[in-house]
């Protein structure tokens, strides 16, 4: 009893030596300081339109804008059901356990083992007294504790809480990708579908023209030759319907598989209900932001600042490990030969301990660990100029294709309205039999592909509001009520 006394007031040195260590050392970090690299931005990045703005709220949603219940709840649907969504989900999943393991690495961990064992040994080594064969029971209680000397646990630390910021912001814009690919699909869908209302029109109109010259034809005021232009131009039209309707069907299967549809469900190929019949007007896309706010909007961008903050962090882990490593441990137990021995004073077993490890020469080992996550850190400095660079080009690309697109359906729509004015007189004309049969031909013709012309431009600026929403970073809230994804 006395010794174990004498050894208890000899460990409280010890214990005091740990913990002063523990407070000198721990915190020291030898990751580099954490910067973002500079891009060179516009000074400015103007305005579609000065009337108005588009704000953060107005972006989080934008194909609310449109209206469209139907939209709404296809768009909805593919943010709830699509499979990218869900493995995203999952990724986030993994990261935030990544984390807890490695913040879990920053406490000390408590281990318990038990043990029950029975020996039998020669008789030389058997004390006076002691029987043979004999029973030995042991229970321990292990506390171990690594100090973080240099920073290399806090580094991990830090590498997983970053690796998890990214993967909830790779969430963020599996969604806002989503989003838009649901949109734009949609509203080919809703062209497509007009397209073939279109020709379909053009069809009985062209039934009808054929009647005409079938009548004249038999009352010998007209030529063969004339009734079989209008056949050929009415084979020529209904030639095109095929193709449409297939379109037709496959948009309805690629925005099933969209929305999450099952197989069944996608095999059976029902109608979508509620398509309107025609392309809607786009909203306005007014907006006039500061070059720093894309960067702040777009998960993209972030996602890259995240994992450039992870892999400086793991710089750190790599510099730390061609230090020592401090560990300390201390055991309690109880043991005893007989069960109803443990747990008693004379049973009770301790020991505290520490450990002092580090590498001496490993033929360069942590050395080219340390280049190798150096390297991964200028990769990733280099990957998130590069996002930078294309979120960019494709916020120019999309501003560029709204004003193109704007004009092109006011071109497109004055073409139109020509060929309707000259399609009513060549009809007026051709039922007062004024009128060459081919001229009422190719104002049937110029007028139907007008039509076409003017849905295909209409949907192409609604697609590229759809890409500005996109690349202006909509899609996504990124200040949610509950918790920030960098936290």
């Amino acid at each position: 009893m006395k010794n174990r006394k004498k050894m208890h007031k000899r460990s409280i040195p010890l214990c005091v030596t740990f913990a002063t260590a523990t407070l000198l050392f721990t915190g020291c970090n030898l990751a580099p300081d954490m910067k973002t690299p500079d891009e060179n931005l516009p000074a400015a990045l103007g305005s579609v339109s000065e009337a108005s703005v588009v704000d953060n709220a107005a972006l989080d949603q934008w194909w609310l804008r449109f209206n469209d219940p139907t939209l709404n709840r296809l768009v909805d649907d593919a943010l709830a059901l699509h499979p990218g969504v869900m493995q995203s989900l999952a990724a986030v999943q993994q990261a935030r356990a990544a984390l807890g393991m490695a913040d879990a690495d920053r406490w000390p961990a408590l281990t318990a083992n038990a043990q029950a064992a029975r020996k039998e040994s020669p008789a030389f080594q058997l004390a006076p007294g002691q029987t043979d064969p004999a029973n030995a029971f042991q229970i321990n209680a292990l506390l171990s504790y690594e100090i973080d000397l240099f920073g290399k646990v806090a580094n991990a630390s830090r590498a997983a809480r970053a690796e998890l910021a990214a993967s909830e912001f790779a969430l963020h814009g599996t969604r806002s990708t989503l989003a838009a690919e649901t949109v734009s699909l949609y509203f080919n869908l809703v062209a497509t579908r007009e397209q073939l209302n279109l020709t379909e029109k053009a069809i009985e109109t062209r039934r009808h023209t054929v009647r005409i010259r079938e009548k004249r034809f038999e009352a010998g005021y007209g030529s063969d030759a004339e009734r079989q232009q209008a056949l050929a131009d009415l084979a020529s039209t209904e030639a095109t319907l095929p193709d449409i309707k297939q379109a037709v069907e496959q948009l309805q299967t690629a925005l099933r598989v969209l929305t999450g549809a099952d197989p069944a469900s996608i095999w059976q190929s029902a109608p979508i209900d509620g398509i309107p019949t025609n392309l809607p007007e786009p909203p306005q896309a007014h907006w006039n932001y500061l070059p720093a706010s894309i960067l702040e909007r777009r998960p993209d961008i972030l996602a890259a600042s995240s994992r450039l903050e992870a892999a400086n962090a793991r710089v750190g882990i790599a510099r730390a490990q061609r230090w020592p490593s401090l560990s300390i441990s201390a055991i309690l137990g109880t043991a005893d030969s007989e069960t109803d021995g443990l747990f008693t004073e004379a049973s009770r077993t301790w020991t505290l301990a520490g450990n002092l490890a580090g590498p001496i020469y490993d033929f360069g080992k942590t050395r080219n660990r340390v280049r190798s996550a150096e390297a991964q850190l200028e990769m990733a400095e280099w990957n998130y100029r590069s996002i930078v660079r294309q979120a960019f080009r494709e916020l120019k690309d999309s501003v560029t294709r709204v004003s193109f697109s704007n004009e092109s359906v006011q071109s497109r729509a004055k073409q139109e309205q020509a060929w309707k004015r000259y399609l009513d007189i060549s009809v007026s004309r051709d039922e007062s039999g004024y009128s060459d049969p081919i001229e009422l031909l190719d104002a049937q013709r110029g007028h139907f592909a007008a039509e076409l012309a003017l849905v295909t431009a209409k949907l192409n600026r609604l697609t590229a509001t759809v890409d500005l929403f996109r690349a202006l970073g909509g899609g996504w809230d990124p200040n949610p009520p509950s918790t920030h994804p960098a936290e």
